[in-house]
Protein backbone atom coordinates (compact mmCIF):
# COMPACT_ATOMS: atom_id res chain seq x y z
CA UNK A 1 0.00 0.00 0.00
CA UNK A 2 1.50 3.42 -0.77
CA UNK A 3 2.43 5.89 2.01
CA UNK A 4 0.01 8.40 0.99
CA UNK A 5 -2.80 5.56 0.77
CA UNK A 6 -1.85 4.95 3.69
CA UNK A 7 -1.52 8.57 5.71
CA UNK A 8 -5.62 9.09 3.66
CA UNK A 9 -6.72 6.12 5.38
CA UNK A 10 -5.51 6.83 9.09
CA UNK A 11 -6.39 10.54 8.58
CA UNK A 12 -10.19 9.27 7.72
CA UNK A 13 -10.02 6.54 11.03
CA UNK A 14 -8.61 9.60 13.16
CA UNK A 15 -11.72 12.06 11.96
CA UNK A 16 -14.06 9.17 12.80
CA UNK A 17 -12.76 8.85 16.36
CA UNK A 18 -11.88 4.84 16.07
CA UNK A 19 -8.29 5.87 16.89
CA UNK A 20 -9.32 7.69 19.78
CA UNK A 21 -10.80 5.02 21.13
CA UNK A 22 -7.72 2.60 20.20
CA UNK A 23 -5.11 4.70 21.71
CA UNK A 24 -7.65 5.67 25.07
CA UNK A 25 -6.72 4.39 27.96
CA UNK A 26 -8.85 1.65 30.06
CA UNK A 27 -11.14 3.59 32.52
CA UNK A 28 -10.68 1.10 36.07
CA UNK A 29 -12.29 0.35 38.58
CA UNK A 30 -10.97 -1.19 41.86
CA UNK A 31 -7.95 -2.99 41.43
CA UNK A 32 -8.17 -5.59 38.26
CA UNK A 33 -6.11 -8.45 39.51
CA UNK A 34 -5.65 -10.13 36.01
CA UNK A 35 -6.40 -8.92 32.57
CA UNK A 36 -7.97 -5.95 31.66
CA UNK A 37 -9.49 -5.05 28.05
CA UNK A 38 -9.52 -1.48 26.52
CA UNK A 39 -12.51 0.79 26.03
CA UNK A 40 -14.31 -0.41 23.08
CA UNK A 41 -12.71 -2.57 20.17
CA UNK A 42 -11.15 0.00 16.87
CA UNK A 43 -11.39 -0.80 13.38
CA UNK A 44 -8.14 -0.22 11.96
CA UNK A 45 -8.18 -0.48 7.99
CA UNK A 46 -10.61 -2.83 8.15
CA UNK A 47 -9.48 -5.14 10.83
CA UNK A 48 -10.89 -5.69 14.38
CA UNK A 49 -8.65 -4.54 16.69
CA UNK A 50 -8.65 -5.28 20.51
CA UNK A 51 -5.51 -4.92 22.95
CA UNK A 52 -5.27 -6.14 26.39
CA UNK A 53 -2.73 -5.32 28.59
CA UNK A 54 -1.61 -6.86 32.33
CA UNK A 55 -2.56 -5.21 35.42
CA UNK A 56 -1.91 -5.52 38.94
CA UNK A 57 0.65 -8.76 38.78
CA UNK A 58 3.25 -8.92 41.98
CA UNK A 59 6.79 -9.12 40.65
CA UNK A 60 8.20 -11.89 42.50
CA UNK A 61 11.56 -9.83 43.09
CA UNK A 62 9.56 -7.29 44.65
CA UNK A 63 10.92 -5.84 47.73
CA UNK A 64 10.17 -7.46 51.21
CA UNK A 65 10.62 -7.89 54.94
CA UNK A 66 14.02 -8.90 54.44
CA UNK A 67 14.72 -6.24 52.21
CA UNK A 68 13.48 -3.71 55.21
CA UNK A 69 15.83 -5.29 57.48
CA UNK A 70 19.22 -4.75 55.63
CA UNK A 71 18.48 -1.57 54.77
CA UNK A 72 17.82 -0.97 58.53
CA UNK A 73 21.54 -2.56 59.15
CA UNK A 74 22.86 -0.23 55.52
CA UNK A 75 21.76 2.71 56.99
CA UNK A 76 23.20 2.03 60.86
CA UNK A 77 26.69 1.33 59.67
CA UNK A 78 26.59 4.04 56.95
CA UNK A 79 25.39 6.62 60.23
CA UNK A 80 28.26 4.99 62.15
CA UNK A 81 30.97 5.93 59.65
CA UNK A 82 29.09 9.26 59.24
CA UNK A 83 28.61 8.80 55.83
CA UNK A 84 26.07 10.68 53.62
CA UNK A 85 23.62 9.00 51.16
CA UNK A 86 25.64 11.44 48.63
CA UNK A 87 28.93 10.08 49.44
CA UNK A 88 28.38 6.53 49.55
CA UNK A 89 26.42 6.84 46.28
CA UNK A 90 29.20 8.16 44.84
CA UNK A 91 31.48 5.55 45.29
CA UNK A 92 29.06 3.15 44.40
CA UNK A 93 27.87 5.16 41.08
CA UNK A 94 24.50 5.53 42.15
CA UNK A 95 22.37 8.57 43.26
CA UNK A 96 21.36 9.17 46.85
CA UNK A 97 17.73 8.37 46.18
CA UNK A 98 19.03 4.87 45.21
CA UNK A 99 20.70 4.39 48.51
CA UNK A 100 17.31 6.03 50.22
CA UNK A 101 15.60 3.46 48.65
CA UNK A 102 17.99 0.45 49.34
CA UNK A 103 17.75 1.81 53.21
CA UNK A 104 13.93 2.00 53.53
CA UNK A 105 13.49 -1.67 51.72
CA UNK A 106 11.84 -0.19 48.61
CA UNK A 107 14.15 -1.45 46.21
CA UNK A 108 15.84 -4.68 46.85
CA UNK A 109 19.88 -4.80 47.07
CA UNK A 110 21.07 -7.28 44.79
CA UNK A 111 24.34 -9.68 45.44
CA UNK A 112 26.68 -7.77 43.48
CA UNK A 113 25.49 -4.42 45.20
CA UNK A 114 25.83 -5.71 48.80
CA UNK A 115 29.42 -6.88 48.30
CA UNK A 116 30.10 -3.60 46.62
CA UNK A 117 28.06 -2.07 49.79
CA UNK A 118 29.87 -3.89 52.08
CA UNK A 119 33.58 -2.95 50.80
CA UNK A 120 32.55 0.31 51.06
CA UNK A 121 31.36 0.40 54.64
CA UNK A 122 34.16 -2.04 55.57
CA UNK A 123 32.43 -4.50 56.74
CA UNK A 124 31.13 -8.09 55.49
CA UNK A 125 28.15 -9.18 53.19
CA UNK A 126 27.66 -11.24 56.47
CA UNK A 127 26.68 -7.86 58.91
CA UNK A 128 23.27 -6.84 56.31
CA UNK A 129 22.39 -10.33 55.91
CA UNK A 130 22.92 -11.83 59.91
CA UNK A 131 19.70 -13.71 61.08
CA UNK A 132 17.04 -12.48 58.89
CA UNK A 133 14.22 -14.97 60.26
CA UNK A 134 11.15 -13.51 60.83
CA UNK A 135 8.78 -12.87 64.29
CA UNK A 136 11.67 -10.91 65.16
CA UNK A 137 9.88 -8.07 66.37
CA UNK A 138 11.77 -6.36 69.19
CA UNK A 139 15.03 -7.27 67.28
CA UNK A 140 13.24 -5.39 64.42
CA UNK A 141 12.20 -1.90 66.55
CA UNK A 142 15.94 -1.84 68.13
CA UNK A 143 17.01 -2.46 64.57
CA UNK A 144 14.55 1.22 63.70
CA UNK A 145 15.74 2.82 66.21
CA UNK A 146 19.49 2.61 65.85
CA UNK A 147 18.94 3.25 62.04
CA UNK A 148 18.42 6.99 63.72
CA UNK A 149 20.57 9.41 64.13
CA UNK A 150 19.59 9.56 68.09
CA UNK A 151 19.90 5.82 68.14
CA UNK A 152 23.52 6.63 66.53
CA UNK A 153 24.64 9.40 69.14
CA UNK A 154 23.34 7.81 72.03
CA UNK A 155 25.82 4.65 71.67
CA UNK A 156 28.23 7.06 70.92
CA UNK A 157 27.90 9.15 73.46
CA UNK A 158 28.07 6.10 75.58
CA UNK A 159 30.86 4.92 74.22
CA UNK A 160 32.93 7.82 75.65
CA UNK A 161 31.97 7.44 79.09
CA UNK A 162 35.37 5.14 80.91
CA UNK A 163 33.67 4.33 83.69
CA UNK A 164 30.82 1.49 83.83
CA UNK A 165 29.21 2.58 87.26
CA UNK A 166 28.40 6.22 85.50
CA UNK A 167 27.16 4.07 82.44
CA UNK A 168 24.62 2.11 84.69
CA UNK A 169 23.70 5.19 85.89
CA UNK A 170 23.01 6.92 82.36
CA UNK A 171 21.31 3.72 82.07
CA UNK A 172 19.18 4.28 85.02
CA UNK A 173 18.41 7.68 84.43
CA UNK A 174 17.11 6.99 80.67
CA UNK A 175 14.61 4.06 82.08
CA UNK A 176 13.37 6.95 84.40
CA UNK A 177 12.71 9.00 81.78
CA UNK A 178 11.21 6.90 79.45
CA UNK A 179 8.65 5.92 82.39
CA UNK A 180 7.96 9.31 82.97
CA UNK A 181 6.79 9.64 79.55
CA UNK A 182 4.45 6.58 79.60
CA UNK A 183 2.87 8.29 82.24
CA UNK A 184 2.48 11.65 81.26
Amino acid sequence: MPLAQFSADVERERKAGWLANRTAAPKRSGRPTATQKNEGESEIMGRKATTYRKIGTTNKRSADERDVRIGQRLRTRRMELKISQQELGQVLGVSFQQIQKYEKGVNRVGAARLVQLAEALDTNTGYFIGELEKGRGHESEFGEFMATREGVAIIEAMMTIDEERVRRLVIDIARALGELCKAA
